[in-house]
């Protein structure tokens, strides 16, 4: 008895739709050219936007049904395919060649970081290898002595203590002979032109007195130039001297002369203990470059080792022992697999959407009927066009992934970009559009058709949200679906213009 009423109710509904959409032709045939105005006029075009593909279709073309507008939570996610990937993962190779030795390591191994995994045997390895394990000896006790030694600090402090000491007394005895108090500056580098002076007439006494061996005659051009030069030179050092004495009160003799040249070899001394002492106070220089030589004994010697570089577990052996191997054979993969990464690309008109931070469901062809979730870690800023389709790249890590999901497995990651509780839900294929208005067929209980014009919120495939207050839950509204592709069709002056097909998932009632 049920079946026929609902059966009778939805008789009743097709006839007046196509009663209306009868009527709709004919109005419009007579009014070709009328400007739309008011809502009565606009409520039977849009109920003929949607009664019209029906005229000329059998029940079997095109079915008709109601649904309720529901209160629910809604959820908008896009669905992207990629490839689960560990982070990090790695594949070690051999720095050299050689034989493989016997191992025990087997896959699925857990492994720290550090752990020796496979080895050459010693015996097929070069001898910079073995020479190496012995320099390291050495080169690891000389960083020791740097790191942890203060004797050499202790001794360069004594020098420059004794150094000081040497310099202050003979600075004393050159400051003795300053009888005017000149600046010292002032004097020091008075007795420096000095002595540069005296030089350059050693130097020209030295050139004249040999040409002078060399030449008989004494009218020599060149012996007389060489003269005329020790004579400039001589002047030159005597005005040096003259102004020295006048800036100390006193003769720079000999007895004077000496003082000044002890005061400097002092201070040269003390310059040199200074930096001495300064190199084995910081150190770090000294430091770096030994820890630099025992990194490169060390470096050396593992070319012959597989070595974990961090904790995780064993996905492959790629070498068995007694296999003759060369530089850079790959010999094991280790990957993290309590990190487990999905990498997946993004269409350019998706990609606003998506932010770092946002859940995800994820699921994996090779582990059906299971679902795990995810979070977005990482949003590529710089897109890259493959074949014309701009995509950007984004990472999705798996949180707490079980053992059965391995690196390489196929995974739908459904990113959720937007989301809403306890909100008013229609079916998405309940929504006509027309001109930028979206409109809802609601049918009361007497079978009566009348246009709803709603805002929405968030819409997904099958459901959206509804936030105007025209609506409420429990309303009937009514809902199209097509067995065939043909497109709802809506005329207008001069030709026509689609509303595109309403096909799409059923709503569960």
């Amino acid at each position: 008895m049920e079946k026929r009423e609902s059966k009778g109710k939805t008789q009743a509904l097709n006839k007046q739709v196509q009663e209306l959409g009868k009527k709709m032709i004919e109005f419009y045939q007579s009014h070709r050219k009328l400007t739309i105005i008011g809502g009565g006029i606009l409520a039977v075009l849009l109920i003929a936007a949607i009664v019209l593909p029906i005229l000329g279709k059998n029940d079997d073309e095109v079915a008709m049904q109601t649904a309720q507008v529901t209160i629910g939570d809604l959820t908008k996610t896009i669905d992207v395919v990629g490839t689960v990937k560990a982070v990090p993962s790695s594949i070690l190779s051999f720095g050299t060649e050689g034989i493989v030795s016997d191992y025990d390591l087997q896959v699925a191994d857990q492994v720290l970081e550090g752990d020796v995994l496979i080895m050459l045997k010693d015996s097929s390895i070069s001898s910079s290898i073995l020479q190496a394990e012995s320099s390291l000896l050495d080169a690891q006790h000389e960083l020791d002595k740097l790191i942890n030694a203060n004797s050499l600090l202790y001794e360069a402090a004594l020098t420059l203590e004794d150094a000081e000491y040497a310099y202050r007394s003979k600075l004393d005895s050159w400051e003795y002979w300053n009888f005017n108090n000149t600046p010292q500056n002032a004097v020091d580098e008075a007795v420096e032109s000095y002595i540069a002076k005296e030089n350059t007439l050693t130097r020209a006494k030295d050139v004249y007195n040999t040409l002078s061996r060399q030449v008989e005659n004494s009218d020599d051009p060149e012996l007389a130039a060489a003269h005329k030069e020790m004579q400039a030179a001589q002047f030159e050092r005597d005005k040096a001297l003259r102004h020295v004495n006048y800036l100390l009160g006193h003769t720079f003799d000999h007895a004077v002369e000496t003082d000044y040249i002890e005061y400097k070899q002092a201070d040269a001394a003390l310059q040199e203990a200074l930096l001495t002492y300064e190199k084995y106070f910081d150190n770090s220089d000294e430091i770096a470059a030994a820890q630099a030589n025992v990194q490169a004994l060390q470096n050396t010697i593992d070319s012959a080792k597989i070595i974990a570089p961090f904790d995780g577990t064993v996905t492959n052996i790629m070498v068995d022992p007694g296999q003759l191997i060369s530089s850079g054979t790959a010999a094991v993969q280790v990957d993290a697999l309590d990190n487990l990464m999905i990498h997946v690309l993004v269409s350019e008109v998706d990609i606003e959407d998506v932010e770092v931070g946002q859940e995800a469901i994820v699921t994996l062809d090779a582990l059906p009927n299971r679902q795990y979730s995810g979070i977005v870690v990482k949003v590529s800023q710089a897109g890259s066009d493959e074949s014309g389709v701009v995509e950007f790249s984004v990472s999705v890590n798996v949180i707490d992934p079980a053992p059965a999901i391995k690196p390489g497995f196929t995974a739908v990651a459904s990113i959720t970009i937007d989301q809403v509780e306890n909100a008013l839900l229609v079916p998405s294929s309940a929504l006509q559009s027309r001109e930028g208005r979206n409109v809802v067929m609601k049918v009361d209980d007497q079978v009566n058709i009348t246009p709803i014009q709603v805002e929405v919120g968030v819409s997904a495939e099958s459901y959206t949200e509804i936030l105007s207050d025209n609506l409420a839950e429990g309303d009937t509204i009514m809902v199209f679906s097509t067995t065939s592709d043909s497109q709802f069709f809506f005329p207008g002056p001069g030709g026509g213009f689609g509303l595109g097909g309403l096909g799409g998932e059923r709503p569960k009632n």
